[in-house]
């Protein structure tokens, strides 16, 4: 009986996998034919969350409480700290080599109420991915799969779903696949898979893992630019650096979040569970 419940468990996990995937798919076709409305993004965004929803209803395995929907200021405020803290390095590592300069007209927009509107949209829409990602496929993986297979496995899928999607979105603005980009993308996914595995199992909420998102996705788009956004970076001229100190493609911001991964890895991950079950 066992054996064949891990059995299901594990094909749940597969067939949720193959789901998302394909919806990828097929919500690339979409953007790359009628173009990327705001309505397709935001049904691609939470498109994790729609599908892992349908898939609790069969699978009685896990709940939706066992999400975690805590929200705790202390452990808000530590993970703002901790991300604030390394596109602070990023953007002071960029000041001394020159590499800034304020464009007054993100500045502005910057301050406006709809870029408050889009910052709290935004961390309902990335709760959305991550009740997939995390709620999900983390837990339904950490039943079955060592620490680094699960790692793997997260990351895989978690770049994968975002590859056809993004892929229209460069063949549309620049004729061909950034295969270099994507590639950036899958590695710097990595530690970030680590960082985001680490403090969910820590703080339990799956809304601290979509705050942490979108805070990412924010400081790319705002602070160290964002490959395929038109908007400027507050502090850069133009998106020449994008390459370089970006949390999404940037070779030296892949670097000091690679740096925060390992030190989890050191100090706070349990040794033995690196070759066990996460929890």
């Amino acid at each position: 009986m066992n054996q064949r419940t891990n059995a299901n468990n594990v094909g749940f996990m597969w067939c949720y996998i193959i789901f998302v995937l394909f919806s990828s798919i097929l919500f690339a076709i979409s953007i790359y034919f009628k173009g990327a409305h705001n309505i397709t993004i935001l049904l691609f965004s939470i498109s994790p969350a729609l599908i892992a929803f349908i898939f609790i209803m069969f699978d009685r395995s896990i709940s939706l409480k066992s999400f975690g929907w805590q929200i705790h200021i202390t452990s808000f405020t530590s993970v703002f700290v901790s991300i604030m803290g390394i596109v602070g390095v990023l953007l002071v590592i960029a000041f001394l080599l020159g590499h800034t300069e304020i464009h007054e007209k993100s500045l502005y927009k910057l301050f406006r109420f709809e870029t408050l509107i889009a910052i709290l949209l935004g961390i309902v829409v990335n709760t959305g991915e991550e009740a997939g990602w995390r709620g999900y496929l983390l837990q339904k993986s950490n039943r079955h799969y060592h620490y680094w297979k699960t790692t793997i496995i997260l990351t895989f899928v978690w770049w994968a779903w975002h590859f056809p999607v993004m892929a229209a979105l460069q063949l549309s603005q620049h004729h061909h696949i950034l295969w270099d980009i994507q590639l950036k993308q899958l590695f710097i996914m990595f530690p970030l898979t680590i960082i985001f595995n680490h403090w969910y199992f820590k703080y339990k909420s799956v809304i601290l893992i979509g705050f942490c998102h979108q805070l990412i996705n924010f400081s790319n788009k705002w602070f160290l630019g964002l490959e395929h956004s038109y908007k400027n970076p507050v502090f850069f001229k133009n998106k020449d650096y994008v390459g370089v100190y970006s949390l999404e493609n940037g070779w030296l911001g892949l670097l000091v979040i690679s740096l925060l991964a390992i030190y989890i890895l050191l100090y706070k991950v349990n040794k033995k569970s690196l070759v066990s079950k996460l929890d």
